[in-house]
C-alpha cells in the first residue's frame, strides 16, 4: 500500500469506535512476538497534563544519553507524530512496513483457522501494536507511554513500567470512565502495579485517597507533589517558567520550562518526581537541558506576536478554566478573540462557561472530523454573548485576523482536532499532509 493507503486503512478502523479491555492487544503482541515485554518503559495515565509530562520525561531522559520511544495521542497534523525515538517520527515507510506486518498476521491467523472468531482491532488497539513493535525492534532503552484514554482498559495496559504516572485527574470521558470523579479515578489509577511504583501529580482529596487505596492493595510505593515533592515559582512569562524544585533526594534551583502556564511548573514537579524514583543515571545536566529543550506542540502554543495568536487544545472544563487563567493573567485587558471548536461528546457547557466570559468576539467552528459538533448546536448553549459561526477553521482563522487588531489576542482553542487543523494552516503544508491530519 502507498502511505495514504495505510493512512485511509487506518483511520477506517475508527468504525470500530472504543473498546475497554485488553483482549485485542494481548492478541496482537502475541501475533507481534510481544514487543510489550521488550523494553523498559515509563507509563503515564491523567485527564490533563499527560502529554507535557511525557514530553518532559522523553526529552531529560534523552539528554541523559538513552535511546527513548515516545508514544503520545492524538497526533496534530500527521500520525507519525505519535510515535518517536530521541524525537525523531517514524517514518511513512515504517508505517507501511508495520501496518503491512500486523496486517498479514492477522490474515494468517484467520487462514489457519477458519471457525475462529474474527477480531477486529480498533484504531487505537493497532496504533498501539505498531508503537511498541517499533521501539522493540529499534532497542529503545526506554519507552514513555501514555493512555489513551482511562487506564485499567487502556490499550497501553499491557506493559510492565518501572514507574506508572497519574497527572491531575478531572471529569472527561465520562460515557466511558464514569460519571464521578471516584469513578473517573479508578479507571486511570488502573495502571497501577502490582509491587510497582506510583507517582502523582496533586489531586484533590477524594482522588488520591483512591490512588492511595489502590498503592496499597497493590503493595505499590506511591509518591506525590506537594507531599514527597515542591515546586516553587521563580517567575513566569508568557513564554514558560523558571522554578526551584526539591524532591526525595535531588534539589535544583531556577530551573526552566519552555511550556506557558503556571500549571506545567506541577507538570515539570510530577515528571522529575517520576525520574527520581527510576533508579536510571540522570545528571543535573540532563535535567537541566532536558527540561529546557521540551516541546508540547498546540498547548499555550504562540504561532504569531502581531496579533497574538495561541493555540492552546483545552477539550474539558478543567483545561479550560486554566487557558482562562493564563489569557487573564496575560492578557492585560487586551481584546480575545475566541475561535472555538468542541467535539460533540465533550462538555461543551462546561468548556464555554469557563471561556466565554473573557472574549470580546467569539467565532464557532468545527474541525473537519466525525466527532465534531455543530456550531449550531454551541450557540444554541450561549445565552449572554452573541457568536458568529464559520463552519470551516482556515476561514474561522482568517475572519479572526481581519477583526484582529495588532494587540489584541486570538485564542483557537476547543479541542486538539481543532489546533491540528490550525496548525495545518499556520504551517502551510501540502493538501495531502493536510488530510493526513483530519480524521485521525
Amino acid at each position: 500500500m502507498s502511505y495514504q493507503d495505510t493512512i485511509n486503512y487506518l483511520y477506517n478502523l475508527q468504525k470500530y469506535g472504543v473498546k475497554l479491555g485488553l483482549e485485542n492487544t494481548y492478541k496482537l503482541m502475541a501475533l507481534m512476538d510481544n514487543p510489550h515485554l521488550k523494553f523498559n518503559s515509563i507509563h503515564i495515565a491523567g485527564t490533563n497534563g499527560k502529554g507535557s509530562v511525557s514530553a518532559m520525561l522523553a526529552s531529560a531522559l534523552q539528554e541523559a544519553g538513552y535511546k527513548v520511544g515516545l508514544y503520545t495521542s492524538p497526533h496534530l497534523i500527521n500520525l507519525t507524530e505519535r510515535i518517536r525515538i530521541n524525537e525523531k517520527e517514524i517514518s511513512e515507510d515504517k508505517v507501511i512496513e508495520l501496518t503491512d506486518e500486523i496486517r498479514s498476521r492477522l490474515f494468517a491467523v484467520e487462514a489457519a483457522d477458519c471457525k475462529a472468531d474474527r477480531f477486529l482491532p480498533t484504531f487505537f488497539e493497532f496504533t498501539t501494536t505498531m508503537a511498541f513493535a517499533y521501539f522493540a525492534e529499534e532497542n529503545v532503552d526506554i519507552a514513555v507511554i501514555e493512555t489513551g484514554m482511562g487506564g485499567r482498559f487502556d490499550s497501553t495496559n499491557v506493559i510492565k513500567p518501572l514507574v506508572s504516572v497519574i497527572t491531575p485527574i478531572d471529569y472527561d470521558h465520562k460515557e466511558f470512565l464514569g460519571d464521578d470523579i471516584s469513578a473517573i479515578a479508578n479507571e486511570k489509577a488502573g495502571i497501577i502495579k502490582q509491587d510497582g511504583i506510583v507517582v502523582s501529580s496533586p489531586q484533590n482529596d477524594e482522588v488520591l485517597k483512591i490512588i492511595r487505596e489502590v498503592s496499597q492493595n497493590r503493595n505499590t510505593r506511591a509518591f506525590v507533589v506537594e507531599k514527597d515533592a515542591s515546586a516553587a515559582e521563580v517567575d513566569c512569562d508568557i513564554d514558560g517558567c523558571r522554578f526551584d524544585y526539591k524532591g526525595i533526594e535531588n534539589e535544583f534551583k531556577n530551573l526552566l520550562i519552555p511550556l506557558a502556564g503556571r500549571h506545567q511548573i506541577q507538570n515539570a514537579a510530577t515528571a522529575l518526581l517520576a525520574l527520581e524514583t527510576l533508579g536510571l543515571k540522570i545528571n543535573e545536566s540532563a535535567i537541566r537541558e532536558g527540561l529546557g529543550k521540551t516541546k508540547w506542540p498546540g498547548r499555550l502554543e504562540i504561532v504569531s506576536r502581531e496579533p497574538l495568536i495561541i493555540l492552546d487544545g483545552a477539550h474539558n472544563p478543567a483545561a479550560a478554566r486554566r487557558l482562562k487563567e493564563f489569557l487573564l493573567e496575560f492578557a492585560n485587558e487586551k481584546k480575545i478573540i475566541l475561535v472555538l471548536g468542541i467535539l460533540v461528546d465533550k462538555d461543551i457547557s462546561g468548556i464555554i462557561s469557563e471561556l466565554l466570559p473573557i472574549a470580546e468576539n467569539i467565532i464557532l467552528t468545527k474541525p473537519d472530523y466525525y466527532r465534531a459538533s455543530d456550531p449550531e448546536r454551541i450557540k444554541g448553549l450561549i445565552k449572554d454573548h452573541s457568536a458568529v459561526i464559520i463552519n470551516n477553521i482556515p476561514d474561522a482563522i482568517m475572519h479572526a485576523k481581519e477583526i484582529a487588531m495588532p494587540d489584541d489576542i486570538i485564542c483557537i482553542t476547543g479541542s486538539l482536532f481543532t489546533v491540528g487543523e490550525a496548525k495545518a494552516f499556520f504551517s502551510n503544508p501540502s493538501p495531502a499532509k493536510l488530510m493526513t491530519g483530519l480524521r485521525g
